[in-house]
């Protein structure tokens, strides 16, 4: 399946998502003509799911409470990375001062993941220091349960409308004459919903703004880290599948690395492939990393004492990368 067969996927789920809003649902339900088109669109989109052995994430959240949750969520971070920063100064603690870096814009904005890591870091390393020791610097237990809080309610307010993951090898005509039916199905019921601009204009702006298909990206990705001791970070959520490749490499003068796949943003327990400082590995997904496909890769600073710069390229299918495999 192509870039843009996905892309499309995608832009079915979001618009779904607009229609079953409970804002918005009662404008259309009632329109017999809407709901078969609807369903016509829902059935043909199983059906590619299905043969592609495609899992589709529920819609969650609108861009309206995503900006709101954003902010709410920054201003917290912002206040705790602050106090957190003075804490280790005042404490001599270089590691922790080290990793409270953050600024007011950078937790504003940027790539909503990125932000989401960065957040979900200072309340990490905020837990683990006593409360007590934290009230010179007006940080409460009530400021970090709201902080946390606050990181959840981002967190659930991005639309999640990824296509998770393929599993099976897809039926390739099955599923090309299908998108010609979805294609034409989502042309109908975009006609049918436009004959409510003039009495419901804020829906029909909403649904048009989720028919935009949003790109995949470029063939390749890249990302660059820079990791504190112990620290972790989660990478390209849910923007790759199998058969695509990842290149890592270690630019760290001692530091060792460990790369895994995983469901969420926590270092695995077990598995995960180690790279040595100065040094490289081209990774398939998911035969590489010799676990069920998964849809984050996270980069773990083994060191205790040592930095570590990463360098990490996805790429879409096969890669031309010279870096070596590793040994399976």
């Amino acid at each position: 399946m192509t870039n843009r067969e996905l892309n499309h996927l995608r832009m079915v789920v979001t618009r779904k998502g607009v229609m079953n809003m409970t804002t918005y649902q009662p404008l259309w339900n009632t329109n017999t003509k809407i709901s078969a088109a609807k369903t016509n669109v829902e059935t043909i989109f199983a059906q590619i799911l299905a043969d592609a052995g495609i899992q589709e994430e529920d819609l969650k959240g609108t861009t309206a409470s995503k900006e709101n949750a954003w902010l709410a969520a920054a201003q917290l971070a912002n206040h705790v990375c602050t106090g957190i920063r003075a804490y280790a100064e005042y404490s001599g603690n270089t590691n922790l001062y080290g990793m409270m870096h953050y600024t007011k814009s950078e937790l504003e904005r940027g790539e909503v993941q990125e932000t989401l890591n960065k957040m979900n870091l200072i309340y990490n390393q905020a837990i683990l220091i006593p409360i007590a020791n934290l009230a010179d610097f007006y940080i409460t237990s009530l400021i970090l349960t709201n902080f946390n809080n606050a990181i959840q309610a981002f967190t659930t307010a991005v639309p999640q409308h990824a296509i998770l993951q393929a599993l099976k090898k897809t039926s390739t005509t099955n599923i090309t004459n299908n998108f010609k039916l979805l294609r034409k199905a989502g042309k109908t019921l975009n006609n049918l919903v436009h004959t409510l601009r003039f009495t419901q204009g804020s829906f029909v702006q909403t649904y048009d703004n989720a028919c935009i298909i949003i790109n995949l990206g470029k063939g390749q990705m890249s990302e660059e880290e820079h990791l504190m001791p112990g620290e972790h970070v989660a990478l390209f959520t849910k923007k790759f599948l199998t058969d695509d490749t990842f290149t890592v490499r270690n630019h760290s003068e001692m530091a060792k690395i460990k790369v895994f796949l995983s469901d969420n943003t926590d270092v695995p327990a077990t598995g995960g492939i180690e790279i040595p400082a100065k040094a490289e590995l081209k990774l398939s997904i998911p035969t590489a990393f010799k676990m069920p496909f998964a849809h984050t890769l996270i980069v773990l600073n083994e060191a205790t004492m040592d930095d570590a710069h990463v360098t990490v390229i996805l790429a879409h299918g096969n890669s031309h990368s010279i870096a070596p495999a590793p040994s399976l």
